[in-house]
């Protein structure tokens, strides 16, 4: 009995990219620190996004493996 194929899913490939969190200029201004603070928090919500489609890619792999087998 041949075993069916895998099933694989593709991943964005946003998913693989790193995470890039904002950096101060040399000499910042009280601006830049103030921008910086939203900058950061907008990059931790895009990088936690990315993450979430990863994790959500590979359970639904998982659950279509499951579902192939019989499980």
């Amino acid at each position: 009995v041949k075993s069916p194929d895998p099933i694989l899913l593709t991943v964005a490939d946003t998913v693989r990219q790193p995470c890039r969190m904002p950096l101060l200029p040399q000499s910042p201004t009280q601006g830049d620190v103030d921008a910086l603070i939203i900058q950061s928090g907008l990059a931790i919500i895009e990088c936690d996004a990315r993450r979430q489609l990863a994790v959500d890619t590979l359970d639904a792999q998982q659950s279509a493996i499951k579902t192939a087998a019989g499980d």
